[in-house]
């Protein structure tokens, strides 16, 4: 059930040149049934639904129709609900004929609310061209594109009916163009030009400027429930009201507001046509330095300065994508694993990047449309290879061969922490990399690309911020620069236990046979009835199947060949099966309850376990 809602809506007419707009693909199973010289192979949006709508409809102009109309499927009629933006007893008197042109099962209907129209506002000064254009198309009837607007004077065509465009303009319009620009040219003379990365000299920012500068989500009735997560490996945004993101903005410490104020400037810039270089910067510090706090406070400042585009506040595609190389990682920033964001291969020894299909290079493009800022978490655990896979991808995928795509990166993470595994680590020198791959130009390629990374450090430590001293000590732990009194102090903290056997409580071990041991001793020493839930191997051949039965966990995903159940036990999940609901590699929790089944020949088998995470 909807929380709140909005009377008005809005709807974005995308008045870009048809060379530079974003389609979606229709999926190649579509494609397949259709005629092999058909070229309609995108599916259809507003701007060619105006242009097949009815000849009653012929003097009617392109901003009219987006604002009072709306399109349906003659099969899937609208429900007659309160949450309806039509009017069905008005549209069963509506005289018209309102099936579209050359499209017989989409049919026309007005809207009982007229929706607000946005749509990019050229500017006469930057792009002339687009600006006539822009407005003939908007605010002037017409049916083809290509022969009515492209192949056409409109700048002639504009001044000619000058006195029908801003009258009609006016109605859509409440703020004149030149009023918005001076705002623009005001704020930006007050932000002063800042085209080098922070620097330490910097005056300190307050929250008043950092919070105007962004401003506030301003909420539409076309934002979905963002936060839903159920498209796997679709670009997600958690977003938080302004009173939680002003809270936010005043937590930062001087270090964190220099860096989130220079980014915004840069990213508003870009966003409103700059010409400002990509950003691509390294932040590291200790555990507990903000870092995360930090990442939250870039992403949801950025949502709200791409909110002040009318054509990228769609949270649909959202401008931000968060991403960190494992579950654990990915849950804790609310975003996706670098494997599902940019469809990278498991196996990182598979040698080159395998090419995506057609299909889900054009979703990804189609996703990535509004990115401005990728964001990486973790990245000490982020092999060369990898980062190197990611700017392949972005490059493929956004059609521009510049690093990275030309988006602003910004990595986290700290390299005295976990390295990545059976990887060579970002920190390694030219020499100690050619060593290893004497031959891999894409490996020094890409630590050339890493080299230009800014650095950026955290110092502050937030976490422990009331005992200062502890946090200290901590930092040098993790540093190896202890001192005798350091060590004397942790020694301090040992508390001597039985480790031979402790049911509840974690323990750590070296292989995975100690591993499996300590976990028959637990379960055993429960008094609750087991069950032994058995691995279902599918193969046309039987040998596959018993050979599948002899194999080690590392050749099967982590999945043991039988795995003993027995509610209250906990368990671990070993792989990521749901990112966004935090069911990742890690999550623990306890066993509430086995539903059992049958299989065809009678065997009893668990079909769906209950489990209580800890968090």
């Amino acid at each position: 059930m909807k929380q709140s809602n909005t009377s008005t809506g809005y709807t974005f007419i995308n008045t870009s040149h048809p060379d530079k707009r974003t389609r979606m693909l229709k999926p190649i199973a579509v494609r397949e049934e259709m005629d092999p010289q058909s070229d309609d192979i995108f599916y259809d949006g507003l701007i060619e639904y105006y242009s097949s709508r009815p000849y009653s409809l012929e003097d009617i102009t392109l901003a009219e129709f987006g604002a009072n109309y709306e399109i349906r499927g003659k099969k899937k009629p609208a429900k007659n609900n309160s949450e309806s933006d039509t009017d069905i007893e008005e549209e069963t008197a509506y005289s018209i004929d309102s099936t579209l042109i050359g499209k017989p099962n989409k049919c026309i209907h007005k809207r009982k609310i007229r929706k607000i129209i946005r749509y990019v506002r050229f500017n006469v000064d930057k792009n002339e061209q687009d600006f006539y254009r822009e407005n003939v198309m908007l605010f002037l009837p017409w049916r083809d594109e290509t022969a009515d607007l492209l192949n056409i004077n409109c700048k002639q065509v504009y001044e000619t009916n000058i006195d029908r465009i801003k009258d009609l303009y006016q109605q859509f319009n409440k703020v004149e163009e030149n009023q918005l620009d001076n705002d623009e040219n005001q704020i930006e003379a007050e932000q002063g030009n800042n085209n080098n990365l922070v620097q330490d000299d910097e005056d300190w920012v307050p929250d008043d400027e950092l919070l105007n500068d962004v401003g506030d989500y301003v909420e539409t009735t076309n934002t979905p429930d963002v936060d839903k997560p159920k498209d796997g490996g679709k670009i997600r945004v958690h977003l938080i009201d302004n009173e939680q993101y002003n809270d936010l903005i005043r937590c930062l410490n001087d270090g964190q507001r220099q860096l989130l104020y220079h980014t915004t400037h840069i990213i508003r810039r870009q966003i409103w046509g700059r010409d400002d270089p990509a950003i691509k910067a390294f932040v590291t510090g200790p555990a507990g330095a903000g870092k995360s706090m930090l990442i939250r406070a870039l992403a949801q400042s950025v949502i709200r300065i791409a909110n002040l585009r009318p054509d990228i506040d769609d949270l649909s595609l959202p401008p931000v994508l968060l991403t960190a190389p494992t579950g654990k990682a990915a849950y804790g920033i609310r975003g996706l694993t670098l494997h599902s964001a940019f469809k990278l291969p498991l196996n990182q020894f598979a040698g080159l990047l395998p090419k995506l299909s057609s299909d889900i290079s054009n979703t990804l493009r189609c996703q990535f449309a509004n990115v401005k800022l990728l964001i990486i978490d973790e990245i000490s655990m982020v092999g060369i290879k990898t980062l190197g896979y990611i700017d392949q991808r972005l490059r493929s995928i956004l059609r521009i061969n510049k690093p990275f795509g030309d988006i602003n990166i910004i990595v986290f993470g700290d390299f005295f922490q976990l390295p990545p595994v059976l990887s060579t680590p970002l920190y390694d020198s030219f020499e100690e990399i050619l060593s290893k791959y004497p031959s891999a130009v894409e490996i020094l390629s890409i630590k050339s690309i890493w080299e230009t990374f800014k650095f950026y450090e955290l110092t502050e430590i937030m976490r422990q911020k009331d005992d200062k001293q502890f946090a200290i000590m901590l930092t040098k732990l993790a540093r190896g620069q202890l001192e005798e009194a350091d060590v004397k102090y942790f020694q301090n903290l040992v508390t001597q236990l039985d480790v031979t056997f402790q049911p509840q409580v974690m323990h750590l071990w070296a292989t995975n046979n100690e591993v499996d041991e300590m976990n028959r001793r637990v379960l055993s020493s429960m008094n609750q009835v087991g069950f032994i839930s058995e691995a279902i191997d599918t193969s046309a051949k039987r040998q596959d199947i018993e050979s599948a039965k002899k194999l080690p966990r590392q050749k099967t995903m982590g999945l043991p060949l039988r795995l003993v159940l027995k509610e209250t036990a906990k368990y671990m999940v070993i792989a990521n099966i749901s990112t966004e609901d935090g069911i990742v590699n890690g999550a623990i929790g306890d066993l509430m309850q086995i539903n059992k089944g049958q299989t065809v020949g009678g065997k009893e088998v668990a079909k769906r376990v209950w489990i209580k995470f800890d968090d």
